[in-house]
């Protein structure tokens, strides 16, 4: 009777941990997400020579998060961040900052009296009409228009 209990205690103890290593295993793959990769950063040529402007820069980061079967997404931020803290500047964008998603290309970009003028080719999966952009104490609309 007591190596009957002996070996069930010791098979539960293997099934527990069993269990707890699949748990830990599987929140490890699934919750964690690759950060995104910064690419480049453009800083927007202005035709009217806005001080405002010259701050606004485009910045292009490469999503990790396909995997092997799903081609890897460009993502477009226009934003006023300084670029000395490139560490940190992905975790401070956010979707309101994002204007192209897609796995194309940007050839030229300007803006002209709080218009930008892109010209994107490729697969667009998101393209946003307008941007607010914070740059300091003072809030910006800037409307997008898409050239091919």
């Amino acid at each position: 009777m007591r190596y009957n209990r002996v070996f069930k205690r010791f098979s539960f103890a293997i099934l527990l941990l069993t269990l707890l290593s699949f748990a830990l295993w599987f929140y490890q793959n699934s919750v964690i997400k690759p950060k995104d990769d910064l690419l480049h950063s453009y800083k927007i040529n202005d035709t009217n020579n806005n001080q405002l402007n010259d701050k606004l820069t485009l910045f292009m980061t490469k999503s990790n998060r396909g995997g092997a079967t799903v081609p890897g997404l460009f993502l477009y931020y226009i934003s006023c961040h300084a670029q000395s803290d490139r560490k940190n500047l992905i975790e401070n964008f956010s979707s309101k900052d994002l204007v192209i998603k897609g796995t194309g290309t940007i050839s030229a970009i300007n803006i002209n009296n709080n218009k930008i003028n892109i010209n994107y080719h490729g697969k667009a999966f998101m393209l946003k009409n307008s941007v607010r952009v914070h740059c300091g104490s003072e809030f910006r609309d800037l409307q997008i228009n898409y050239l091919r």
